[in-house]
């Protein structure tokens, strides 16, 4: 798959994912965690609770974003945004915080912070036809976007990949795999690797799909 990809210019690629678990885990990784390890362009993960009005005939009402704030986040919210923007969408970017250790005034500086850099990465709010929504959590990474995909009813999660260990794969602790495993939504995994352009970011986007079109 990654030959045929790189050979055939391929900007997207949309995958399914099974819960392989115990000895099946201890065997190898999915293909799906493969590529999403290997690839340089975003990943869409059909998991195998994904309800199948999310995946097709289905316009993207909701896109969330769950960013972790590094380095590469101005990239994935370009593409949330532009998919949201395009699709008339209500973009949700969510970042879960980690304030063990911290005082309640660290942690509410850290908040603070956190809804600034949020707020940041979208400049151009205006362009949206319904205002983005920014939210700041606190506890565990992937319980917390599960829910808050779940309870806003997303048509889309987008997340950044932080190519994790194997170790993580194995013992079921990434953020990704339990998000693309228990969503019931697609999720789009993007490599810090990729490079983005303009004409990337604003390509057309496939509404009836959820996700871009391939």
């Amino acid at each position: 798959i990654p030959s045929f990809v790189k050979s055939g210019s391929v900007d997207r690629v949309i995958v399914a994912t099974r819960n392989a678990s115990g000895v099946a885990r201890l065997l190898g990784v999915s293909v799906a965690e493969e590529l999403i390890a290997r690839l340089e362009v975003p990943v869409c993960i059909i998991g195998p609770r994904t309800h199948p009005g999310a995946a097709c005939d289905t316009p993207l009402g909701q896109v969330l974003l769950a960013t972790t704030l590094h380095l590469n986040c101005p990239l994935l919210a370009g593409i949330a945004s532009a998919l949201a923007e395009s699709n008339h969408s209500q973009l949700t970017l969510l970042h879960v915080l980690n304030t063990d250790g911290m005082s309640e005034q660290q942690q509410q500086a850290a908040r603070a912070m956190a809804q600034r850099r949020l707020c940041a990465l979208v400049p151009n709010q205006s362009a949206h036809r319904i205002p983005p929504i920014f939210l700041v959590h606190e506890g565990d990474p992937a319980t917390i976007i599960l829910r808050e995909a779940g309870s806003m009813a997303q048509d889309l999660v987008i997340l950044g990949s932080p190519h994790p260990s194997i170790v993580s794969w194995v013992l079921e602790t990434s953020v990704v795999r339990r998000v693309a495993i228990e969503s019931q939504c697609p999720v789009i995994v993007i490599s810090p690797t990729i490079q983005a352009t303009t004409e990337y970011l604003h390509e057309p986007v496939d509404a009836e799909l959820g996700f871009v079109r391939s």
